[in-house]
Protein backbone atom coordinates (compact mmCIF):
# COMPACT_ATOMS: atom_id res chain seq x y z
CA UNK A 1 0.00 0.00 0.00
CA UNK A 2 1.10 3.56 -0.74
CA UNK A 3 -0.52 6.48 1.06
CA UNK A 4 0.06 10.06 -0.08
CA UNK A 5 -1.23 13.54 0.72
CA UNK A 6 -1.76 15.57 -2.46
CA UNK A 7 -1.74 19.37 -2.06
CA UNK A 8 -0.82 22.25 -4.35
CA UNK A 9 -0.95 26.02 -4.89
CA UNK A 10 -0.16 26.99 -1.31
CA UNK A 11 1.06 30.47 -2.41
CA UNK A 12 2.67 30.70 1.01
CA UNK A 13 3.91 34.31 0.73
CA UNK A 14 0.83 35.83 -0.95
CA UNK A 15 0.51 39.49 0.00
CA UNK A 16 -3.23 40.33 -0.19
CA UNK A 17 -2.29 43.92 -0.98
CA UNK A 18 -5.90 44.90 -1.76
CA UNK A 19 -7.05 44.22 1.82
CA UNK A 20 -6.81 46.41 4.92
CA UNK A 21 -4.05 45.64 7.41
CA UNK A 22 -6.23 43.65 9.82
CA UNK A 23 -7.73 41.38 7.16
CA UNK A 24 -4.41 41.08 5.30
CA UNK A 25 -2.66 39.94 8.47
CA UNK A 26 -5.33 37.32 9.19
CA UNK A 27 -5.25 35.99 5.63
CA UNK A 28 -1.46 35.67 5.62
CA UNK A 29 -1.58 33.84 8.94
CA UNK A 30 -4.41 31.62 7.63
CA UNK A 31 -2.11 30.34 4.87
CA UNK A 32 0.45 29.24 7.42
CA UNK A 33 -2.17 27.67 9.67
CA UNK A 34 -3.67 25.76 6.74
CA UNK A 35 -0.24 24.43 5.74
CA UNK A 36 0.56 23.42 9.32
CA UNK A 37 -2.79 21.58 9.44
CA UNK A 38 -1.81 19.72 6.27
CA UNK A 39 1.53 18.66 7.74
CA UNK A 40 -0.08 17.57 11.01
CA UNK A 41 -2.66 15.57 9.05
CA UNK A 42 0.12 13.86 7.09
CA UNK A 43 1.78 12.84 10.35
CA UNK A 44 -1.40 11.63 12.07
CA UNK A 45 -2.43 9.69 8.94
CA UNK A 46 0.99 8.03 8.65
CA UNK A 47 1.31 8.87 4.96
CA UNK A 48 4.32 7.72 2.98
CA UNK A 49 4.73 11.05 1.24
CA UNK A 50 3.39 14.52 0.52
CA UNK A 51 3.15 15.60 -3.12
CA UNK A 52 3.14 19.38 -3.64
CA UNK A 53 2.04 20.07 -7.21
CA UNK A 54 3.58 23.49 -7.72
CA UNK A 55 3.13 27.12 -6.67
CA UNK A 56 4.21 26.45 -3.10
CA UNK A 57 5.33 30.09 -3.14
CA UNK A 58 3.53 33.06 -4.69
CA UNK A 59 6.65 34.98 -5.77
CA UNK A 60 10.42 35.07 -5.22
CA UNK A 61 10.43 37.62 -2.38
CA UNK A 62 10.61 35.12 0.47
CA UNK A 63 11.06 36.62 3.93
CA UNK A 64 13.29 35.16 6.61
CA UNK A 65 10.15 34.48 8.66
CA UNK A 66 8.68 32.44 5.78
CA UNK A 67 11.96 30.51 5.39
CA UNK A 68 11.92 29.59 9.07
CA UNK A 69 8.29 28.50 8.81
CA UNK A 70 9.14 26.18 5.91
CA UNK A 71 12.16 24.77 7.79
CA UNK A 72 10.03 23.95 10.82
CA UNK A 73 7.22 22.26 8.90
CA UNK A 74 9.36 20.36 6.40
CA UNK A 75 11.71 19.19 9.15
CA UNK A 76 8.93 17.75 11.30
CA UNK A 77 7.68 15.47 8.51
CA UNK A 78 11.00 14.60 6.86
CA UNK A 79 12.61 13.71 10.19
CA UNK A 80 10.05 10.95 10.84
CA UNK A 81 10.44 9.40 7.40
CA UNK A 82 7.61 11.06 5.45
CA UNK A 83 8.78 12.01 1.96
CA UNK A 84 8.16 15.37 0.28
CA UNK A 85 7.88 15.50 -3.52
CA UNK A 86 7.68 19.11 -4.75
CA UNK A 87 7.54 20.22 -8.38
CA UNK A 88 7.80 23.92 -9.21
CA UNK A 89 4.96 25.88 -10.78
CA UNK A 90 4.76 29.12 -12.73
CA UNK A 91 4.68 31.22 -9.52
CA UNK A 92 7.58 29.48 -7.84
CA UNK A 93 11.02 31.17 -7.83
CA UNK A 94 12.92 29.29 -10.53
CA UNK A 95 16.23 27.90 -9.25
CA UNK A 96 16.38 30.61 -6.58
CA UNK A 97 15.08 28.77 -3.51
CA UNK A 98 18.60 28.30 -2.16
CA UNK A 99 17.42 27.82 1.41
CA UNK A 100 15.70 24.56 0.35
CA UNK A 101 19.16 23.08 -0.21
CA UNK A 102 19.20 22.56 3.54
CA UNK A 103 16.99 19.52 2.93
CA UNK A 104 19.36 17.88 0.45
CA UNK A 105 20.69 15.68 3.23
CA UNK A 106 17.25 14.06 3.45
CA UNK A 107 16.95 11.21 0.94
CA UNK A 108 13.17 11.55 1.26
CA UNK A 109 13.09 15.12 -0.09
CA UNK A 110 12.81 15.57 -3.86
CA UNK A 111 12.36 18.86 -5.70
CA UNK A 112 11.65 18.99 -9.43
CA UNK A 113 12.32 22.49 -10.75
CA UNK A 114 13.50 22.23 -14.36
CA UNK A 115 12.16 20.85 -17.63
CA UNK A 116 13.90 17.48 -17.36
CA UNK A 117 11.52 14.61 -16.65
CA UNK A 118 12.61 12.58 -13.63
CA UNK A 119 11.64 9.08 -12.51
CA UNK A 120 12.53 8.16 -8.93
CA UNK A 121 11.88 4.94 -7.04
CA UNK A 122 10.81 4.70 -3.39
CA UNK A 123 9.58 2.16 -0.84
CA UNK A 124 6.49 2.73 1.30
CA UNK A 125 6.18 2.01 5.03
CA UNK A 126 4.92 -1.51 4.33
CA UNK A 127 7.70 -2.07 1.75
CA UNK A 128 5.56 -1.48 -1.34
CA UNK A 129 7.70 -0.14 -4.22
CA UNK A 130 6.44 2.96 -6.05
CA UNK A 131 7.71 5.50 -8.55
CA UNK A 132 7.33 9.28 -8.75
CA UNK A 133 7.49 10.78 -12.25
CA UNK A 134 7.63 14.56 -12.34
CA UNK A 135 8.84 17.71 -14.07
CA UNK A 136 9.09 21.34 -12.99
CA UNK A 137 8.81 24.76 -14.60
CA UNK A 138 12.14 26.02 -15.86
CA UNK A 139 10.55 29.40 -16.67
CA UNK A 140 7.47 31.29 -15.55
CA UNK A 141 5.86 30.89 -18.96
CA UNK A 142 6.21 27.18 -19.70
CA UNK A 143 3.90 26.47 -22.62
CA UNK A 144 5.18 23.07 -23.76
CA UNK A 145 3.21 19.90 -23.15
CA UNK A 146 5.99 18.15 -21.24
CA UNK A 147 3.61 15.55 -19.81
CA UNK A 148 3.10 14.11 -23.27
CA UNK A 149 6.72 12.88 -23.08
CA UNK A 150 6.33 11.16 -19.67
CA UNK A 151 7.18 7.44 -19.80
CA UNK A 152 4.21 5.09 -19.92
CA UNK A 153 3.78 2.67 -17.01
CA UNK A 154 5.54 -0.56 -17.94
CA UNK A 155 5.69 -2.71 -14.80
CA UNK A 156 3.62 -3.85 -11.83
CA UNK A 157 4.87 -1.23 -9.36
CA UNK A 158 2.79 1.82 -8.42
CA UNK A 159 3.40 4.85 -10.66
CA UNK A 160 2.46 8.37 -9.54
CA UNK A 161 2.67 11.41 -11.81
CA UNK A 162 3.22 14.93 -10.47
CA UNK A 163 3.03 18.19 -12.45
CA UNK A 164 1.85 21.79 -12.37
CA UNK A 165 -0.15 21.91 -15.59
CA UNK A 166 -3.38 23.03 -17.28
CA UNK A 167 -5.96 20.53 -18.45
CA UNK A 168 -8.34 22.61 -20.63
CA UNK A 169 -11.35 20.39 -19.84
CA UNK A 170 -11.01 20.98 -16.08
CA UNK A 171 -13.37 23.28 -14.18
CA UNK A 172 -11.57 26.60 -13.66
CA UNK A 173 -12.02 30.32 -13.18
CA UNK A 174 -12.20 32.20 -16.47
CA UNK A 175 -9.03 34.22 -15.82
CA UNK A 176 -6.80 31.17 -15.22
CA UNK A 177 -4.00 31.17 -17.81
CA UNK A 178 -2.74 27.96 -19.36
CA UNK A 179 0.73 26.73 -18.42
CA UNK A 180 2.14 23.40 -19.61
CA UNK A 181 -1.27 22.71 -21.17
CA UNK A 182 -2.04 19.02 -21.59
CA UNK A 183 -5.05 17.12 -22.87
CA UNK A 184 -6.68 14.78 -20.37
CA UNK A 185 -6.28 11.92 -22.86
CA UNK A 186 -2.48 12.44 -22.81
CA UNK A 187 -2.46 11.77 -19.06
CA UNK A 188 -4.87 8.84 -19.29
CA UNK A 189 -2.66 7.14 -21.87
CA UNK A 190 0.16 6.95 -19.31
CA UNK A 191 -1.95 4.51 -17.24
CA UNK A 192 -0.51 5.74 -13.93
CA UNK A 193 -2.05 4.69 -10.64
CA UNK A 194 -2.55 8.36 -9.77
CA UNK A 195 -1.60 11.69 -11.36
CA UNK A 196 -1.37 14.70 -9.00
CA UNK A 197 -1.99 18.04 -10.71
CA UNK A 198 -1.58 21.63 -9.59
CA UNK A 199 -2.34 25.11 -11.03
CA UNK A 200 -6.15 25.13 -10.99
CA UNK A 201 -7.40 26.18 -7.56
CA UNK A 202 -10.63 24.16 -7.68
CA UNK A 203 -10.42 20.72 -6.06
CA UNK A 204 -11.70 18.17 -8.56
CA UNK A 205 -11.17 14.67 -9.89
CA UNK A 206 -10.92 14.57 -13.68
CA UNK A 207 -10.99 10.76 -13.56
CA UNK A 208 -10.84 8.38 -10.58
CA UNK A 209 -7.02 8.49 -10.89
CA UNK A 210 -6.31 12.06 -12.06
CA UNK A 211 -6.99 15.04 -9.84
CA UNK A 212 -6.43 18.68 -8.98
CA UNK A 213 -6.19 19.09 -5.21
CA UNK A 214 -6.98 22.80 -5.48
CA UNK A 215 -5.38 25.19 -3.02
CA UNK A 216 -5.35 24.69 0.74
CA UNK A 217 -6.65 28.19 1.53
CA UNK A 218 -8.72 30.49 -0.68
CA UNK A 219 -6.70 33.40 -2.05
CA UNK A 220 -9.55 35.67 -3.21
CA UNK A 221 -13.33 35.97 -3.46
CA UNK A 222 -13.42 33.73 -6.55
CA UNK A 223 -12.11 30.83 -4.45
CA UNK A 224 -15.13 30.05 -2.32
CA UNK A 225 -15.95 27.12 -0.09
CA UNK A 226 -13.80 24.56 1.70
CA UNK A 227 -10.20 24.07 0.56
CA UNK A 228 -7.60 21.41 1.23
CA UNK A 229 -6.26 18.41 -0.63
CA UNK A 230 -6.65 14.70 -1.29
CA UNK A 231 -5.59 11.69 0.74
CA UNK A 232 -4.53 9.10 -1.85
CA UNK A 233 -4.44 5.42 -0.91
CA UNK A 234 -3.22 2.96 -3.55
CA UNK A 235 -3.50 -0.78 -2.93
CA UNK A 236 -3.74 -3.93 -5.02
CA UNK A 237 -7.50 -3.27 -5.10
CA UNK A 238 -7.15 0.12 -6.76
CA UNK A 239 -6.80 3.85 -6.09
CA UNK A 240 -8.90 5.51 -3.39
CA UNK A 241 -9.17 9.30 -3.15
CA UNK A 242 -10.56 11.16 -0.14
CA UNK A 243 -10.92 14.97 0.12
CA UNK A 244 -9.57 16.57 3.29
CA UNK A 245 -10.02 20.21 4.36
CA UNK A 246 -7.31 22.46 5.78
CA UNK A 247 -8.50 26.03 5.23
CA UNK A 248 -8.65 28.42 8.16
CA UNK A 249 -10.71 31.13 6.42
CA UNK A 250 -13.61 30.63 4.01
CA UNK A 251 -14.66 33.01 1.25
CA UNK A 252 -18.30 33.01 0.13
CA UNK A 253 -20.11 34.97 -2.58
CA UNK A 254 -23.89 35.34 -2.86
CA UNK A 255 -26.10 37.05 -5.43
CA UNK A 256 -29.33 38.27 -3.86
CA UNK A 257 -32.30 39.72 -5.74
CA UNK A 258 -34.01 42.36 -3.63
CA UNK A 259 -37.76 41.57 -3.35
CA UNK A 260 -40.32 44.24 -4.12
CA UNK A 261 -41.73 44.29 -0.58
CA UNK A 262 -38.44 45.59 0.86
CA UNK A 263 -39.21 49.32 1.13
CA UNK A 264 -36.40 50.77 3.28
CA UNK A 265 -32.82 50.10 4.39
CA UNK A 266 -33.91 48.74 7.77
CA UNK A 267 -35.96 46.08 6.02
CA UNK A 268 -33.09 45.48 3.60
CA UNK A 269 -30.53 44.75 6.30
CA UNK A 270 -32.94 42.34 8.04
CA UNK A 271 -33.66 40.60 4.72
CA UNK A 272 -29.93 40.27 3.92
CA UNK A 273 -29.25 38.64 7.31
CA UNK A 274 -32.11 36.18 6.76
CA UNK A 275 -30.83 35.44 3.22
CA UNK A 276 -27.21 34.73 4.16
CA UNK A 277 -27.93 32.65 7.29
CA UNK A 278 -28.25 29.31 5.41
CA UNK A 279 -24.81 29.81 3.85
CA UNK A 280 -23.26 30.78 7.19
CA UNK A 281 -24.84 27.79 8.92
CA UNK A 282 -23.30 25.34 6.42
CA UNK A 283 -19.76 26.68 6.77
CA UNK A 284 -17.23 24.63 8.72
CA UNK A 285 -15.46 27.63 10.26
CA UNK A 286 -16.59 30.22 12.83
CA UNK A 287 -18.07 33.44 11.41
CA UNK A 288 -14.96 35.38 12.51
CA UNK A 289 -13.10 33.38 9.83
CA UNK A 290 -15.56 34.13 7.03
CA UNK A 291 -15.38 36.71 4.25
CA UNK A 292 -18.64 37.25 2.37
CA UNK A 293 -19.37 39.25 -0.75
CA UNK A 294 -23.02 40.07 -1.40
CA UNK A 295 -24.01 41.03 -4.95
CA UNK A 296 -27.34 42.89 -4.88
CA UNK A 297 -29.61 42.80 -7.94
CA UNK A 298 -33.25 43.43 -8.75
CA UNK A 299 -35.74 46.24 -9.27
CA UNK A 300 -36.17 48.27 -6.10
CA UNK A 301 -37.19 51.73 -4.92
CA UNK A 302 -33.96 51.71 -2.89
CA UNK A 303 -31.75 52.17 -5.97
CA UNK A 304 -30.94 55.77 -5.08
CA UNK A 305 -30.15 54.92 -1.45
CA UNK A 306 -27.90 52.05 -2.52
CA UNK A 307 -25.90 54.36 -4.78
CA UNK A 308 -24.76 56.36 -1.75
CA UNK A 309 -21.42 55.25 -0.36
CA UNK A 310 -22.27 56.07 3.25
CA UNK A 311 -25.36 53.84 3.16
CA UNK A 312 -23.37 50.87 1.85
CA UNK A 313 -20.64 51.47 4.42
CA UNK A 314 -23.23 51.45 7.20
CA UNK A 315 -24.76 48.21 5.91
CA UNK A 316 -21.32 46.58 5.69
CA UNK A 317 -20.38 47.57 9.25
CA UNK A 318 -23.79 46.52 10.60
CA UNK A 319 -23.64 43.07 8.98
CA UNK A 320 -20.03 42.51 9.99
CA UNK A 321 -20.67 43.40 13.63
CA UNK A 322 -24.05 41.69 13.87
CA UNK A 323 -22.84 38.42 12.33
CA UNK A 324 -19.27 38.54 13.69
CA UNK A 325 -17.78 38.22 10.20
CA UNK A 326 -14.15 38.91 9.32
CA UNK A 327 -15.14 41.00 6.31
CA UNK A 328 -18.26 41.87 4.32
CA UNK A 329 -18.42 43.36 0.84
CA UNK A 330 -21.61 44.62 -0.80
CA UNK A 331 -21.65 45.11 -4.55
CA UNK A 332 -24.61 46.77 -6.26
CA UNK A 333 -24.28 44.96 -9.57
CA UNK A 334 -27.73 44.87 -11.14
CA UNK A 335 -30.11 47.14 -9.27
CA UNK A 336 -32.61 49.25 -11.22
CA UNK A 337 -35.70 51.30 -10.44
CA UNK A 338 -39.08 49.55 -10.66
CA UNK A 339 -40.21 51.37 -13.80
CA UNK A 340 -42.96 49.90 -15.99
CA UNK A 341 -41.39 49.77 -19.46
CA UNK A 342 -44.72 48.88 -21.11
CA UNK A 343 -46.29 52.09 -19.74
CA UNK A 344 -43.35 54.16 -21.04
CA UNK A 345 -43.85 52.68 -24.51
CA UNK A 346 -47.40 54.10 -24.69
CA UNK A 347 -46.12 57.68 -24.34
CA UNK A 348 -45.31 59.98 -27.25
CA UNK A 349 -41.62 60.50 -26.43
CA UNK A 350 -38.11 59.86 -27.78
CA UNK A 351 -37.77 57.18 -25.10
CA UNK A 352 -40.93 55.46 -26.34
CA UNK A 353 -39.59 55.41 -29.92
CA UNK A 354 -36.24 53.99 -28.76
CA UNK A 355 -37.99 51.23 -26.80
CA UNK A 356 -40.15 50.31 -29.80
CA UNK A 357 -37.07 50.11 -32.04
CA UNK A 358 -35.31 47.77 -29.62
CA UNK A 359 -38.40 45.60 -29.23
CA UNK A 360 -38.77 45.28 -32.99
CA UNK A 361 -35.09 45.40 -33.89
CA UNK A 362 -35.38 42.47 -36.30
CA UNK A 363 -37.90 44.46 -38.36
CA UNK A 364 -35.70 47.58 -38.58
CA UNK A 365 -33.91 46.47 -41.77
CA UNK A 366 -31.82 49.61 -42.37
CA UNK A 367 -30.66 49.88 -38.76
CA UNK A 368 -29.99 46.16 -38.62
CA UNK A 369 -27.74 46.30 -41.68
CA UNK A 370 -25.78 49.24 -40.25
CA UNK A 371 -25.25 47.37 -36.99
CA UNK A 372 -24.22 44.17 -38.77
CA UNK A 373 -21.52 46.06 -40.69
CA UNK A 374 -19.69 46.93 -37.46
CA UNK A 375 -16.28 45.22 -36.93
CA UNK A 376 -17.57 43.30 -33.90
CA UNK A 377 -19.54 41.01 -36.23
CA UNK A 378 -16.70 40.36 -38.72
CA UNK A 379 -16.00 36.89 -37.29
CA UNK A 380 -19.48 35.61 -38.09
CA UNK A 381 -19.83 33.67 -41.35
CA UNK A 382 -23.41 34.45 -42.24
CA UNK A 383 -26.00 37.18 -41.76
CA UNK A 384 -28.15 34.66 -39.88
CA UNK A 385 -25.32 34.11 -37.42
CA UNK A 386 -24.77 37.86 -37.08
CA UNK A 387 -28.45 38.55 -36.49
CA UNK A 388 -28.71 35.80 -33.89
CA UNK A 389 -25.64 37.19 -32.06
CA UNK A 390 -26.97 40.76 -32.24
CA UNK A 391 -30.42 39.88 -30.93
CA UNK A 392 -28.87 37.94 -28.05
CA UNK A 393 -26.87 41.03 -27.07
CA UNK A 394 -29.99 43.21 -27.38
CA UNK A 395 -31.68 41.24 -24.61
CA UNK A 396 -32.15 43.57 -21.66
CA UNK A 397 -31.29 46.67 -23.72
CA UNK A 398 -34.65 48.26 -22.89
CA UNK A 399 -33.74 48.45 -19.21
CA UNK A 400 -30.39 50.05 -20.07
CA UNK A 401 -32.12 52.70 -22.22
CA UNK A 402 -34.56 53.49 -19.43
CA UNK A 403 -31.71 53.79 -16.92
CA UNK A 404 -29.95 56.33 -19.15
CA UNK A 405 -32.95 58.38 -20.29
CA UNK A 406 -35.24 58.50 -17.22
CA UNK A 407 -33.87 61.17 -14.91
CA UNK A 408 -36.70 61.84 -12.51
CA UNK A 409 -36.89 59.92 -9.25
CA UNK A 410 -39.60 57.28 -9.20
CA UNK A 411 -41.22 56.46 -5.87
CA UNK A 412 -44.20 54.29 -4.92
CA UNK A 413 -47.36 56.34 -4.71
Amino acid sequence: MVKLLHISDVHLNAGYSNKNEKVRSKLKMALKIAFSKAMDFAISSSVDGIVIAGDFFDHDKISFEDEQFVYENFDKVLSIGISIFYCSGNHDPMQTTQFLKRFENYKNFKIYEDDQISLDSFISRDHTPYKIISVGHKSKNEQRNLIKTFPQKNDDTIWIGLAHASVPSALSTTDKLNYMAVALTDIEKLEYDYFALGHIHIRQLLTPKIGYSGNIQGINIKETGSKGGYLITITSNGTFVEPVDFNEIIWEQLTLEIPGDVKNLTQLQSWIIESIMPTISKCKVPTKNMIIRINLTGKTILKSELSQHENLSYLVDYLKNRMGLLEVEIKVVGVSSPINVEDLMTENTVLSEALHIVKNLEMEKELLQRLLSLPIYSNHDSNESKIEYLLERAFGLSDAIVERMVVEKYEDK
